[in-house]
């Protein structure tokens, strides 16, 4: 243990006394209480951006979010065939890594294959993996990210977290008597 003499103990007490009366929350580590702008809230003291949570589009999530952006730039697409009808149910959440990876690699790939914006809901889920129209807890959504792929209203396969084997072929799995 260092042991300091007397006088230098409390000179270091009586500095830290002073720094502690002048600027509380600058010796705590904390901004003064800030300004929430759009998209953003405080919670205490601290600035939080919201997240958000429903239905959003592929440029709407892909603008906001560069980490989502670079992903989708950055995959290399193979071909895929999807039959006509196929419609996609995406469930993620920006604040998952999961999500983060495989979300913009999906929707690249649904794009290439020609599937309509029309044909997919990409619906942003809370921490507790909720959103308004309760349609996580209508599908049994556990895990982000979860896309569930539809013919005429009737799932046909789910993709959880993360492919089994890849995107291109657990889709091309799914479909497979349509080739």
């Amino acid at each position: 243990m260092i042991s300091y003499p007397r006088q230098l103990t409390k000179a270091m007490l009586f500095m830290l006394a002073a720094i502690l009366s002048s600027a509380p929350s600058l010796a705590l580590g904390v901004v003064a209480k800030a300004e929430a702008s759009e998209g953003e809230r405080v919670i205490g003291d601290h600035l939080v951006k919201e997240l958000p949570v429903g239905d959003i589009t592929p440029d709407e999530l892909l603008s906001a979010y560069p980490s989502f952006r670079g992903g989708y730039e950055a995959f290399a697409v193979e071909p895929l065939y999807l039959p006509g009808d196929v419609s996609v149910l995406m469930f993620f959440g920006t604040w998952c890594h999961d999500s983060e990876r495989e979300v913009p690699r999906l929707l690249k790939l649904l794009e290439a294959a020609g599937l309509s914006e029309n044909n997919l809901s990409l619906i942003a889920l809370d921490y507790r993996k909720r959103e308004p129209k309760g349609r996580a807890v209508k599908f049994n959504v556990r895990y982000t990210p979860t896309a569930i792929f539809m013919r005429e209203g009737v799932e046909v396969g789910r993709i959880i977290e993360r492919p089994n084997v890849s995107l291109h072929e657990d889709i091309k799995a799914m479909f497979a008597t349509d080739d």
